[in-house]
């Protein structure tokens, strides 16, 4: 390339319009302007791109950009549409339009290939000035370009936006070597997702074919494209294996600014992470990642690296490629091809002459733009001359085979398939013509259907699916179909909505074979509009057919069975009528039908002298060192939801998920150490410590005090649960004074090591409403009497939330266990701050452990924690002599904090009444399916049943402002079968009972800030 050439600049506008002109080039390129086309030796055409003839002594990306990928065809003298394209896999703007002047645009349904027509003879000239060369460049100027950044948190926001479903194109400096590479693409140009991009993502990665230059005789490309949405039909083409994903790459957190998208190009080979090639240009030289950009120098393979952010549903077109059309329905009519040759007038092997015969009275006559799907060939029609007769036979219709090479033998077309065609008015015909029956009806379209029948719909191209809903925009009712606001749960039937691969056929599974018992009619409805199923950008069905009615064949065997569907679009669809479906921490978006969790929030939250009852407490300015202690130490104590200020009926601080924690140094000051194994552990504890009592009485409660020896410490666990390992041993914990805070009680505080290092953060969800287990034994119950006698009364009327004994998990301690290890590299010079729980008085305990020390006798003391079963106290340094036991369990109160997050979100139904006396309960249907949700989100579905109820008033169990945060009715108001509560995400376990209920736990993703949503829940069951 000559001085001239490389001094254009990289826009790819000033290149394509040869803005910079150019001066004498060697060999091919003398005369040739960049961006001019050219034949390339064989056949064909290419543009010409700047290049150094493949001798570059360093190859340089020189720019990404995106757009859409089409292929581009011209027109002949008379105006008709050359089949054969121009240019494949050619990349052009997004918002290119069909204009009728200049463009026409089209998909092919069956391919999704997109077709750009140039309504101008190529070569010609043209009186406007816009010839088909001015018309090409158009089309592919102002693409939208990567803007090279970094994944590696070094390049600052914003990041280059792409459209999920674009193309990317790389563009280098040089002639590429592709001898033997193209399958190994994949290998040479890595794509990786994700917050930082590390998970590969499978993409068709294919050399430019378009643009490049001639050497030597021969086309070689310089620039690389890679194709974000590969259809079925691309993926079985693609010279290696690749998965179909028609949607393309997954959406950007809408929360975060950060790249979830990269590119990288490694530079270097290296055997230990499979790379044994790189990407070069014909002199075998590759990229310098000094040269080129963002790269990542700790990479064994030195990759140049491209980050960017690929578009999500805040985005316009929600974040896919600019798309006005709306979506058709297609039917699939099914024929026989009787009779088949060349096109005397067409190309050899593309272009044939077919008869087709209808076998179904599904019978329409092709038109223009239609599909023959034939098995493995799939045929566009170009012309009917003639109409389908009275025998379904329609002769004469000329077509072209869509595919790149032809078939020698015609007759591999004769035989079975289907005319695929939009759904329009003014047919005549049942428009369950336009949807598929399988096993297909007993008379054709849909009279006398199976009990086990799959119902399919087909579109012209992939669809969004999260409007794809089984109770909501394809679905099928017993009974005529009526208004929206008239469906009652019961009249749903349950199925499962299963996508194809392509994301373009929908079909609708029932559960249960379609009951026949009475004679049932039913209904199938596909619904339109912006409200019902759209494609990927948003765009609704225009045209949907009437509601399709069909009847179960009537000579099948009997089938009784029922189902209902829990829809949220109203808060009360629930017979019966008058009372609210469900309570809990969601809210209801009636617009969309969902339901929404809480938002991912942090917070903290100090259990200090901030605090009304901690403020109560007798300081200890001496503080203890248990458990920071170089002799081992297993200590384990808890804090009430009262500590940090809460009352125990606040059901926003329910269900809230503890991810960090502080201690408080005794006297403010810090000294830097080092315990290399350090381990904490969450539960839930068994007793709410009551100091309620005056110095007179001393406590009245001492039962509500920590289990101590000869009780093991577990004995100080909620019953049937377990301790959540927060922080691994192996993890250690460092002192670092550096990290000492303030927090807004002016409280000094030291954080703990749990999530302060790299890794997955862990998390302990107290007041956990899914745990039915009750406790707290010893005193009063909740609130605490401590709560509601001066000088506190923070809360009233002691007990009457929950009494002793019956106290549920949201009044329930957090019980927090530490085990610190032995060691010769720590000091333990760290004291913490507490408080004693009350005064002097050792009745209460609030505290159990066991700590090494030095003895009396001088001798080291080592205590493991992992062998300290029961507590056995520890060695005060302080007696006389030194070294004396001290007790095993005292009333030491902690000063920390808590930080906190909001990840779970639960509600609970009403219990629906199945009408069946001892029903059988089959798999749910939930939407959206967990593949569905935001990353790292998900749905918890749990069902559980009764045979009946013990109330005074019958409305009470159907009623969710009756029910407590657990869904619960009063004490033994309920009759379970087997006398016990048991829920279960398979509602098997609730057989034989009538009654059923419904609990919804959402999770969602606090490294992302993303919640899941539920759209609907159906369940089916038989007698």
């Amino acid at each position: 390339m000559t001085r001239g050439l490389r001094a254009c600049g990289t826009l790819l506008l000033a290149l394509l319009t040869g803005a910079c002109g150019g001066g004498a080039s060697p060999g091919e390129l003398s005369g040739v302007l960049v961006g001019a086309e050219r034949d390339k030796p064989g056949g064909g055409s290419y543009i010409v791109d700047p290049h150094d003839f493949g001798g570059a002594e360093n190859l340089q990306l020189v720019e990404m950009f995106w757009g859409r990928l089409a292929d581009v065809h011209s027109i002949d003298e008379e105006g008709n549409t050359i089949i054969e394209p121009v240019y494949r896999d050619f990349v052009v703007d997004e918002n290119l339009l069909s204009d009728s002047t200049n463009y026409e645009l089209s998909t092919n349904p069956l391919t999704q290939k997109t077709r750009v027509v140039i309504l101008r003879v190529r070569g010609g000239d043209d009186p406007q000035g816009q010839r088909f060369e001015d018309l090409l460049r158009r089309a592919s100027n102002s693409l939208p370009p990567v803007v090279p950044k970094n994944d590696d948190g070094s390049s600052a926001p914003p990041f280059s936006f792409v459209a999920r479903n674009a193309a990317l194109v790389l563009r280098f400096n040089d002639l590429l070597r592709t001898d033997g590479n193209e399958p190994l693409l994949s290998d040479l140009v890595r794509i990786a997702t994700g917050y930082r991009p590390n998970t590969p993502f499978d993409s068709r990665i294919v050399f430019d074919r378009n643009h490049g230059g001639v050497t030597g005789g021969a086309f070689h490309p310089t620039r690389i494209l890679v194709d974000l949405a590969v259809s079925p039909v691309e993926a079985a083409a693609h010279s290696i294996s690749i998965p179909s994903n028609p949607v393309g790459l997954p959406p950007s957190d809408s929360f975060l600014d950060d790249p979830n998208v990269a590119v990288r190009l490694p530079t270097e080979v290296d055997f230990r992470s499979g790379t044994f090639r790189v990407l070069t240009n014909l002199a075998g030289h590759s990229l310098d990642p000094s040269t080129n950009g963002p790269h990542d120098p700790l990479a064994p393979t030195r990759p140049v690296v491209r980050a960017m952010r690929s578009g999500r549903n805040q985005d316009v077109n929600r974040g896919f490629l600019f798309d006005l059309d709306a979506p058709e329905l297609l039917g699939t009519f099914l024929l026989n091809v009787i009779s088949v040759e060349q096109d005397p007038d067409g190309r050899e092997g593309l272009d044939f002459i077919l008869d087709t015969a209808f076998t179904t009275p599904c019978r329409v006559s092709p038109r223009p733009g239609d599909s023959l799907d034939l098995r493995q060939f799939q045929v566009e029609v170009r012309l009917v001359p003639s109409q389908v007769d009275a025998l379904g036979v329609t002769r004469g219709i000329r077509a072209s085979l869509v595919a790149d090479s032809p078939i020698l033998i015609p007759q591999l077309l004769l035989g079975s398939g289907g005319l695929v065609t939009p759904y329009f008015l003014g047919t005549g015909l049942d428009p369950a013509c336009w949807l598929r029956f399988d096993p297909p009806a007993g008379f054709p379209p849909a009279t006398d259907v199976g009990a086990n029948t799959r119902i399919t719909a087909r579109f012209s191209e992939p669809m969004n699916e999260s409007s794809l809903g089984a109770f909501d925009t394809f679905r099928v009712v017993r009974g005529p179909l009526v208004g929206d606001e008239a469906l009652r749960p019961q009249d749903f039937v349950v199925g499962n909505l299963i996508r194809s691969p392509g994301n373009d056929e929908i079909s609708f599974s029932p559960l249960l074979p379609l009951a026949n018992q009475p004679n049932i009619d039913y209904s199938v409805q596909l619904i339109g509009g912006f409200e019902g199923v759209t494609d990927l950008s948003g765009n609704g069905l225009v045209l949907v057919p009437p509601n399709i009615d069909f009847r179960v064949d009537p000579n099948t065997e009997p089938i009784t069975n029922g189902g209902l569907a829990m829809r949220f679009a109203a808060l009360d669809e629930l017979a019966p009528l008058g009372a609210p479906d469900f309570r809990g921490q969601v809210f209801l978006d009636e617009e969309e039908g969902l339901l929404r969790a809480r938002p991912v929030t942090f917070g903290s939250a100090a259990a200090d002298r901030g605090n009304p009852l901690p403020a109560l407490m007798l300081p200890f300015p001496p503080g203890v060192q248990t458990p920071l202690s170089p002799f081992g130490s297993r200590m384990m104590t808890s804090w009430r939801y009262a500590d940090f200020g809460w009352l125990v009926d606040d059901e926003s601080r329910y269900d809230i998920d503890v991810i960090g924690m502080s201690w408080s140094p005794a006297g403010g000051v810090v000294l830097g150490d080092f315990f290399p194994r350090f381990e904490m552990r969450m539960a839930h504890g068994s007793r709410v410590l009551d100091e309620a009592g005056t110095g007179g009485t001393g406590p009245l409660f001492p039962g509500t005090s920590l289990r101590e020896a000869p009780a093991p410490f577990l004995d100080n666990l909620l019953e049937g649960t377990e301790q959540t390992v927060v922080h691994d041993r192996t993890l250690g914990y460092r002192i670092d004074p550096a990290d000492l805070f303030v927090n807004f009680n002016d409280t000094p505080l030291m954080p703990f090591p749990w999530n302060r290092g790299s890794g997955p953060r862990t998390s302990f969800t107290w007041r956990d409403t899914s745990i039915e287990t009750l406790a707290g034994f010893g005193g009063v119950g909740v609130p605490l009497r401590r709560e509601t006698t001066a000088p506190t009364d923070v809360d009233t009327d002691a007990g009457s939330f929950a009494e002793q004994g019956r106290v549920p998990t949201v009044g329930l301690p957090l019980l927090w266990e530490i085990r610190c290890y032995p060691t010769n590299t720590a000091f333990g010079l760290n004291p913490f701050d507490i408080s004693l729980v009350f005064g002097m008085f050792n009745q209460l305990k609030n505290r159990v452990f066991s700590t090494g020390g030095i003895d009396t006798s001088g001798m080291r003391v080592e205590k493991d924690p992992d062998f300290e079963i029961s507590p056995t106290g520890g060695l005060n340094p302080a007696s006389t002599p030194p070294g004396r036991p001290t007790p095993a369990a005292d009333p030491v109160f902690y000063i920390g904090q808590i930080d906190l997050v909001i990840r779970v979100s639960r509600a609970h139904s009403v219990w629906v009444d199945t009408g069946l006396q001892s029903p059988r309960y089959r798999p749910p249907v939930i939407e959206p399916a967990l593949a569905d949700q935001p990353p790292g989100t998900s749905v918890l579905v749990e069902f559980r049943s009764a045979s009946d109820f013990n109330v005074s008033n019958p409305l009470v169990p159907f009623d969710a402002s009756a029910m407590d945060a657990y869904g619960n009715l009063g004490q033994n108001e309920v009759i379970f079968p087997g006398g016990q509560s048991v829920w279960s995400d398979d509602p098997s376990v609730s057989n034989g009972g009538r009654f059923v209920q419904v609990r919804m736990s959402f999770f969602g993703n606090i490294d992302t800030g993303q919640s899941p949503t539920l759209s609907s829940v159906g369940l089916a069951f038989t007698d």
